[in-house]
């Protein structure tokens, strides 16, 4: 009989207990689901602090420290009037250097309060919806690749997060106790949250609602209402002392007008200036673009985007429409600021604060999928997670790990200390004067800076910088501020001139390398990909010239070649080479044969190299030629530089007339008869 049960069919046995095991395994994570926060925390915290004292810090973060290199906490307020950003992070960044100032220890205080954020958001999702909401939201917030790079820097956006997560959960306390004291502590963290960024003001807008729509439809105490309108007139309060002392100049500031018009340019949108489609796009492309932000992926953006969308669905259809509210209005009320170019909407730090809101969504929907089953949260959790931090989309405004190394800036210090004279003026942009102000003055007190001409002078260690006013140098903007420099300070031609470029960006000394190949560098020294050191002859800087310069340069060249087209020997072309992708068709008029056929060369190099075409095809024909234009060209056609007559590959390259600058010429390409060779050459 024995035998006989033990071969019945095993699914009557498995599958109950395998369903039994799978009850257990959720239950137990149900109830020791506060431990799996904890493990959450301790790996989060790990982490965030493991490189913090390994790398430089970048120019905005020494900008922020320098804000609060005042005598006291009056005169880093007072400094920090004409600055973009509320006065608290400054305040309690400068209590917090008088302890180290050390790249470890002011990075610290953001990996602090972003390793807090973690287990109060946990907190807080748990009390809106349940503990499966609430383990998903504690797994996004400690291993969120983009609040990890946050945590990492000396800036306001781990505390605004922290304060704002404090908000939301003594918010949601109150009206479970329907206490005095979670209300008192609510307003404190708003109130924090609103001293500490500007985009606090959309958080301020949507809780103002989410809780207008709970006052009138939850049945709280009357003392209770009139405490929370009295916390709003504070808000408000506060946010009109700001207007007075700091947001009315800020708002009318040239910083402002160049942010909107330069790099977040495309976080704004100029309805006046833009077409029906532009204006329709712009919501679903800066929303994603936001999403990619929040969640560090391009592949993930649009999907996450979708499921944000469907978790507010979600609330509404299930009678939850002040959550629903609450979660939605920051992306609203963001997205209305930038078209009327308030605030900025799309994929950068400056939307930092809608992580929260995008997190709770997601957190909420999967939380709701997979209620009664953790540990598939857990393990799926786990895959994405270790996907998510092994391969994160960092953006664009980042120094990678390597050319951040904290030995690359000792040992850019150690190059200036051996090989700079402490006499010469050391020209700098803007971003490398504010690292040079941490890096070599940051243990003794500084000579004020001077402004002069437009240009600020500045003494770090002994040494004599004249810093443009200009953020970072292009190769372009160099130059004219180089003109600039040498007419106001009245620098000898004959002498040379250091500079140091250091910060974001593409580094001024490769963008010369790669503008200007023969242009000398005396000394230099290289270090990563975002720092040099070197020294020019000033004679050949003032030589040479800006990318607009050289197109009109070109222009005008060109026109003297067509003109002078008229006057060369009446043979029957078939072509004519053309040195840039556009701008013959205004001067065909000039030209012997305004009917001819133009073939740009670089198109011409792709169908003789690419699409094997033989260059019989276009002969003979005439080449307008710039000289040394760092385009590629194939070798038989380069040999032109060399200005003269020559044979190559089976053709003859003819030199019939040399513009009197030297700057282009005219060759005649024909084919020498009887040869059959054919150009095919990279």
């Amino acid at each position: 009989m024995n035998n006989e049960k033990s071969i019945l069919p095993q699914n009557s046995i498995h599958f109950p207990k395998s369903r039994k095991i799978n009850v257990v395994i959720s239950e137990w994570l149900q109830q020791h689901s506060f431990l799996i926060v904890i493990c959450a925390m301790v790996i989060g915290f790990i982490l965030r602090i493991l490189p913090i004292g390994k790398q430089y810090l970048n120019p905005d973060e020494c900008n922020n420290y320098l804000f609060t290199q005042q005598p006291n906490l009056y005169q880093v307020w007072l400094n920090n009037l004409s600055n973009a950003h509320p006065p608290l992070y400054f305040f309690i960044l400068f209590l917090w250097g008088k302890i180290s100032n050390s790249e470890f220890f002011l990075r610290l205080l953001s990996v602090l309060a972003s390793t807090a954020s973690i287990y109060i958001g946990y907190q807080w999702i748990k009390k809106c919806f349940n503990k499966g909401s609430a383990l998903v939201m504690s797994l996004f917030l400690a291993f969120s690749p983009t609040l990890i790079w946050l945590s990492q820097e000396v800036r306001h956006y781990s505390i605004l997060i922290l304060f704002m997560s404090c908000t939301l959960y003594y918010f949601q306390l109150m009206l479970d106790q329907k206490k005095i004291l979670p209300l008192i502590l609510c307003s404190v963290f708003l109130y924090l949250a609103i001293l500490t960024h500007y985009s606090a003001a959309f958080f301020v807008l949507a809780l103002g609602i989410y809780s207008i729509y709970l006052l009138t439809h939850k049945d709280l105490s009357k003392k209770l209402v009139i405490g929370w309108g009295l916390c709003q007139l504070g808000a408000l309060g506060i946010y009109g002392l700001l207007y007075r002392t700091q947001l009315s100049l800020v708002s009318k500031s040239a910083m402002r007008q160049e942010t909107i018009q330069s790099w977040l340019a495309n976080s704004y949108l100029n309805i006046h200036n833009s077409s029906l489609k532009q204006i329709l796009l712009y919501p679903f492309e800066r929303t994603f673009a936001i999403f990619t932000y929040l969640f560090a992926s391009p592949y993930l953006s649009i999907p996450l985007a979708i499921a944000f969308i469907l978790a507010a669905a979600s609330l509404i259809l299930k009678n939850r429409f002040r959550i629903g509210i609450l979660l939605t209005l920051p992306f609203i009320a963001s997205l209305g600021a930038s078209m009327l170019l308030v605030y900025p909407y799309g994929g950068t730090r400056h939307n930092a604060f809608l992580i929260l809101f995008a997190y709770a969504g997601i957190a909420y929907l999967l939380g709701i999928w997979f209620e009664k089953k953790l540990q598939l949260i857990l393990i799926a959790g786990l895959i994405f997670l270790l996907t998510w931090v092994i391969n994160p989309d960092k953006g664009k405004q980042f120094i990678s790990l390597k050319n951040q190394r904290l030995e690359l800036m000792q040992q850019a210090k150690k190059y200036i200390e051996d090989y700079l004279p402490e006499d010469n003026i050391i020209f700098i942009d803007n971003q490398t004067s504010v690292l040079l102000n941490y890096y070599l003055a940051k243990n003794s007190v500084p000579s004020p800076a001077t402004f002069q001409n437009d240009f600020w002078q500045c003494r770090y260690a002994g040494y004599n910088f004249i810093a443009s006013t200009i953020w970072t140098f292009t190769a372009d903007n160099f130059i004219e501020q180089f003109r600039k420099l040498f007419k106001d300070f009245s620098l000898d031609s004959n002498n040379t001139i250091w500079l140091i470029d250091a910060g974001w960006g593409w580094n001024l000394r490769n963008e010369l390398v790669h503008n200007f190949p023969v242009l000398t560098f005396l000394k230099q020294k290289i270090l990563g990909d975002n720092i040099s050191i070197f020294q020019l002859p000033v004679r050949e800087v003032l030589g040479l010239k800006t990318s607009s310069q050289l197109t009109e340069e070109i222009n005008n060249t060109l026109l003297t070649l067509s003109k002078v087209t008229r006057e060369l020997p009446e043979i029957k072309y078939r072509t004519i080479f053309w040195p840039t992708d556009q701008g013959w068709d205004s001067l065909r008029n000039y030209w012997s044969d305004p009917n001819l056929t133009v073939v740009p060369l670089q198109k011409l190099y792709r169908q003789i190299t690419q699409e094997h075409k033989s260059l019989d095809e276009f002969l003979p024909a005439i080449v307008f030629w710039i000289f040394d234009d760092q385009k590629p060209h194939i070798q038989v056609f380069s040999f032109m530089n060399e200005k003269q007559n020559y044979i190559a590959a089976g053709y003859t390259f003819t030199l019939l007339y040399l513009d009197p600058d030297g700057i282009g010429a005219i060759y005649e390409i024909d084919k020498i008869q009887g040869s059959e060779k054919i150009i095919n050459q990279n």
